[in-house]
């Protein structure tokens, strides 16, 4: 009996030794690995003693939405105030997103805050709670940081397909079109063609996703042919199949005779299903497993510039959002690569859609408009990407005649497009033309009511309150019948509070659980109003900033209260300019400063 207690103890103590061992070992390797791999774009952990960091967390005003560049937005130019007033070892972050209410804010704040190691963070947040109404945040953590068992996490990847250790819901993905993954892999059509006459090649993948040349599509075989086109659109097309030739019949347009090239083998396959869990992934919003994702799709010894061009943007717009700025800048580099060596449509509308999505506008401005001529070039593509982009840097007369002549092609574009537009025509006529705003509104709904763009217009609009019998007149002018104009107005009342609670309950508790934390991180919290007088949202911040005896920085008062002289200081779609964003950076270095100097 002793033995075998003795054996056994041996054996829990040889076991706890190799588990201790174990750990050592996955916690030096995670060092070694942090150095080699990890993200260096702030070299926070070479950081000198001296060095300040600065944490401007946010929505699209922190990310520089109007801002000529990155290098215009408030953060950026507050880091040039800060230098000049405080000396060079002042560093200043931008973490803002467009599009972020007070409950994003506060979910990604710890990994923020575990990464960048801030001494102040600016907390720049609020407009968007009135509209989202999406609920408090966590309490506790809301992400992993510092030191954690490295043991466990070996169990929890080796255990994960189990569903044990899940410590979060995963994230609600929007609804996407799609098929079985082999649904169609006995048709015929399924594989590589080459386009006779000019040489492109055509893909029908065994999903029912294809492409010839630049153009994406679906497809899905019918009793006469085949389908063409996204839901909603789909181009009936008859098929011809003689031998390893194909000839396509779309109705109403020319034919097209293809060739077959190669059958699609396995692994090319796979490499095809991973590209759309990415773009799956991308679309869900669930950014970190889109990072893996297209990481592991461009380290692909067959990958081919077509490839690079439909992952980069993404790719880059998604290590955008998860403050990987040096890999964001990384793939846009890329980018610029490919289309300085192919100048043609594809390269620019990929190129185009990363300066957009990390706002570099004036550039992105440029090379759709350039785009534009060439003859392969996605023009719906191009126009949401020169319409949006403009919306930042030019002029609203000009933002307006420019959508005016792009909705004027009507069934030339895609459905989803013309309503993206009739979506940034409200968001840039003037506010005080309340009909203009919902006419175009309207039409977006009417074009594409499900379109992701025209969902994200009716939740704006929520917050407009524009009048019921508006909304009635509005609908019943654009042709709408009863039943769709009572339609429209259920869509545009504003969501019920959550939980009972009012949104500005919501938003003081989020904005108190975000100062908490970053005091809690050792750092001091500033909270920064919008650049304008938003009422019951600066209540909130300003009794946040006192209840914790933190610096509210008004940055609206800094603005005019005079029409002209405000518009001199914003763009169309009521962001700021390159000199707006200064009145912030004004405001906030003023802040900063007098808490480095202990004021």
């Amino acid at each position: 009996m002793k033995r075998a207690r003795r054996t056994l103890v041996r054996l829990l103590a040889s076991g706890a030794l190799t588990l201790v061992l174990l750990e050592l070992a996955l916690q030096l390797l995670a060092l070694v690995a942090g150095g080699l791999f990890g993200r260096r774009e702030l070299a926070v952990g070479d950081r000198h003693p001296d060095d300040r960091v600065v944490l401007c967390v946010g929505d699209s005003f922190t990310f520089g939405m109007g801002a000529s560049s990155p290098a215009a937005a408030y953060p950026a130019q507050l880091e040039a105030r800060l230098q000049r007033e405080l000396g060079p070892r002042w560093h200043v972050v931008n973490g803002g997103t467009p599009g972020f209410d007070s409950l994003a804010v506060a979910t990604g704040l710890d990994q923020q805050l575990a990464e960048h190691r801030p001494d102040v963070v600016c907390v720049m947040v609020g407009i968007n709670d009135r509209w989202r109404q999406r609920g408090r945040a966590p309490v506790g953590p809301t992400a992993r940081s510092g030191f954690r068992l490295r043991t466990l996490e070996l169990l929890r990847i080796a255990v994960r397909g189990l569903g044990l250790f899940d410590d979060r819901p995963p994230a609600a993905a929007e609804p996407v079109e799609r098929t079985d993954a082999r649904a169609f892999a006995d048709h015929p059509l399924v594989g590589r063609w080459t386009v006779t006459p000019g040489g492109a090649t055509a893909v029908f993948w065994p999903d029912g996703h294809g492409r010839i040349g630049p153009m994406q599509w679906q497809w899905r075989p019918t009793p006469t042919g085949l389908s063409l086109g996204e839901p909603g659109e789909e181009v009936d097309t008859g098929l011809r199949l003689e031998g390893a030739a194909a000839l396509l019949t779309p109705a109403g347009r020319e034919p097209l005779l293809l060739v077959r090239a190669a059958e699609l083998d396995p692994d090319a396959l796979a490499a095809h299903d991973r590209r759309q869990q990415f773009l799956a992934a991308i679309t869900a919003e669930r950014y970190g497993e889109a990072a893996a994702l297209g990481e592991e799709l461009l380290r692909a010894p067959d990958l081919d510039a077509d490839a690079e061009l439909e992952l980069l943007p993404p790719l880059a717009r998604a290590r955008r959002v998860l403050g990987d700025v040096d890999g964001a800048e990384r793939a846009l580099a890329r980018l610029r690569v490919l289309h300085t060596e192919r100048r043609d449509g594809r390269s620019a509308c990929s190129l185009a859609n990363a300066l957009q999505a990390l706002g570099h506008y004036s550039e992105a401005v440029e090379v759709a408009s350039a785009a534009l001529q060439h003859p392969d070039a996605d023009s719906a593509g191009l126009i949401e990407v020169f319409a949006t982009a403009a919306t930042q840097v030019l002029p609203r007369d000009e933002v307006l005649a420019f959508l005016d002549a792009s909705l004027a092609r009507g069934a030339e574009l895609p459905a989803e497009a013309r309503a993206a537009l009739f979506v940034l025509r409200f968001r840039v006529v003037d506010r005080g033309d309340r009909a203009a705003a919902l006419r175009a509104l309207v039409d977006a709904w009417r074009t594409a009511p499900d379109a992701p763009a025209t969902r994200f217009g009716l939740q704006m609009a929520t917050a407009r309150d524009f009048p019921a019998g508006l909304v009635l007149d509005t609908a019943r002018a654009a042709g709408c019948d009863a039943t769709e104009a009572e339609r429209l107005l259920a869509a545009l009342r504003p969501p019920a509070p959550p939980a009972g609670d009012e949104w500005t309950a919501v938003l003081h508790d989020n904005l108190a659980a975000i100062v908490a934390r970053c005091q809690a991180a050792g750092a001091a919290a500033v909270i920064v109003s919008h650049p304008f007088r938003s009422g019951v949202t600066e209540d909130v911040q300003r009794a946040v900033a006192r209840s914790f005896g933190i610096p509210w920085v008004a940055a609206g008062a800094r603005f005019p209260a005079d029409d002209e002289e405000r518009a001199a200081l914003f763009v169309a779609d009521g962001h700021c300019n390159d000199a707006g964003y200064g009145l912030i950076a004004d405001s906030v270095a003023e802040a900063v400063t007098a808490l480095a100097q202990g004021r």
